[in-house]
């Protein structure tokens, strides 16, 4: 076993418990608009786990790399959107892809929603998780009772950001970047 492997298990598990005491119990159907916080509660555990093992020395070198990682979808996130912002005449799929009618690129803007704003809500989160766990710890458990109910700016909104702060990443940046020069 190895930082990857067992983070991988951890953000599973993070699933797992999402769906046990939210998703199954009160029947809710998510949304493509909800489901970008699908990915918060097990993305919040795994790059806790991250931060522990990193902390304690833990394989070191695989956690950092694994964190990294998951802050390169963020950056993808940021690349999609300015592809999709650039086009003229673009296709759509019937899986809800887009397709850039010169060059015949497949842009997954919905993924990118999904993930890149799910670990960006995560990396936030984890930020806030370092400074006051108790106030994390209750809006992780707020935003998975009511995403049903919550738009995309008011999940951000409550975390106490506005949509700007969220994107730039205010609080995390310079953990981020220390991680994106590695």
């Amino acid at each position: 076993f190895n930082a990857a492997s067992i983070s991988a298990i951890v953000h599973e598990i993070g699933h797992a418990i999402d769906n046990s005491l939210f998703v199954y119990p009160q029947q809710k159907n998510l949304t493509v608009n909800s489901q970008f916080l699908i990915e918060v509660p097990s993305t919040f555990f795994e790059l806790n786990f991250l931060e522990y093992l990193i902390e304690n020395k833990i394989d070191v070198k695989g956690a950092s790399y694994c964190l990294a990682d998951r802050i390169c979808v963020v950056k993808r996130l940021s690349e999609e959107y300015e592809k999709f912002y650039n086009l003229k005449n673009a296709i759509i799929t019937e899986d809800r892809c887009i397709i850039d009618p010169r060059t015949e690129e497949i842009i997954d803007l919905e993924g990118a929603i999904l993930y890149g704003h799910g670990y960006l809500y995560s990396l936030n989160l984890c930020e806030l998780y370092r400074e006051n766990n108790d106030l994390a710890i209750n809006k992780l458990i707020n935003l998975i009772c009511s995403r049903k109910e919550m738009t995309i700016l008011e999940g951000i909104e409550s975390l106490g950001f506005d949509e700007d702060e969220f994107l730039s990443l205010k609080k995390p940046k310079e953990k981020i970047k220390k991680f994106i020069k590695k």
